[in-house]
């Protein structure tokens, strides 16, 4: 329910607004979409009064918000509260300005599997059939790549180093000219990278199995001058596939993936753990902002997977959809995005 303060306007009305709408004859300051919330000032020009209503607050939890797309999105960055990017299937490319979702052109029908924002005027993008995808400030455009396998994961130190991985073992390296093959030590699919300094990096993966304890999981480790097979506890339950990595620092870091399937990092080993009591479960994004505050988002058999780290255990929340939620990441403790599969876009915090 609005509750309404009503104001008789008995000489010259002046408003000074950018946000201004109409409906039903009668004139709306503040806000023009009301589903997000707002502050809604109305004019009735009949009786000339205005309707101020006290508060539309906006929701505190995750909410939908609307997407130009239906396609499919796989991965979303931000720079800033106000710049930001996501990126899916068919080559779908969608932009946040501040205020609003809008579809970006698209030098590809590939399918976008991730990307990274090193500013507003540098941001990369890797999908299927080796697709590279470079943003420079006006356009994308597609990038020499050296391979035609699926990538998967992308990282960017700066603008002269950075990493791509994707299946079969598949590793380049960018060194601020080109993109060149890398040496593997697996021929597992690698889906995610994340690193902490240039000769501190981790890259997940696995091959996927067809019950539990099947397939296997991957953990490489980059020491600054080569990857190597890094060893880590194994989980009996384990479906395998490690989707998403985040190493908050040099002593914590999570790794996600199928099934019963987690690992923490401690500084010394990666160590298995639940990170919930549903087997049926896959885990596709995590995003962290320290050790007691996380997120992850993915798929159960019972519908949407949402669940936030306290610092001890994973807490469900309460999704607002049902489609796979595909990646998650947070700007602070208050403002974050997950995007999904049918275009799905949600939004935590104001």
């Amino acid at each position: 329910m609005v509750l309404k303060v009503l104001v008789t306007v008995t000489t010259k009305l002046s408003i000074y607004d950018n946000s201004v709408t109409t409906f039903n004859n009668k004139l709306f300051i503040g806000a023009s979409n009301f589903t997000n919330g707002g502050e809604v000032w109305q004019y009735d020009s009949e009786d000339y009064s205005i309707y101020l209503p006290i508060i539309m607050n906006k929701p505190t939890g995750w909410y939908i918000v609307s997407s130009p797309t239906t396609n499919s999105l796989n991965a979303v960055k931000m720079s800033s509260a106000n710049q930001g990017w996501s990126v899916g299937n068919s080559g779908t490319i969608i932009r946040w300005n501040g205020s609003s979702w809008s579809a970006a052109t698209s030098p590809t029908t590939n399918n976008l599997n991730d990307l990274y924002i090193l500013d507003a005027n540098d941001a990369w993008s890797v999908g299927d059939s080796g697709t590279i995808l470079r943003w420079n400030g006006s356009s994308w455009n597609t990038y020499s790549s050296p391979t035609d396998i699926k990538l998967n994961g992308i990282y960017m130190l700066n603008k002269n180093d950075g990493w791509i991985v994707g299946n079969s073992g598949t590793i380049l390296h960018w060194n601020g000219t080109e993109w060149k093959s890398w040496a593997s030590p697996t021929e597992s699919d690698l889906f995610a990278l994340d690193f902490l300094s240039n000769d501190f990096g981790w890259a997940t993966g696995g091959w996927q199995g067809y019950s539990p304890g099947g397939g296997t999981s991957e953990m490489l480790r980059w020491d600054g001058t080569q990857w190597i097979d890094y060893p880590y506890e194994h989980s009996f339950h384990a479906w395998g596939v490690l989707h998403d990595i985040d190493v908050v620092s040099p002593t914590f870091g999570i790794a996600l993936g199928e099934g019963f399937n987690g690992e923490i990092w401690n500084g010394i080993f990666w160590h298995a753990y639940q990170p919930s009591p549903v087997l049926l479960m896959i885990y596709y994004g995590v995003s962290f902002l320290t050790d007691s505050d996380g997120w992850s988002v993915g798929w159960q058999y019972q519908g949407t997977n949402i669940h936030h780290w306290n610092g001890n255990i994973w807490e469900e929340i309460p999704s607002p959809v049902n489609p796979v939620l595909r990646d998650v990441t947070m700007l602070d403790s208050t403002h974050g995005w997950i995007v999904g599969d049918e275009g799905t876009i949600l939004r935590f915090g104001n």
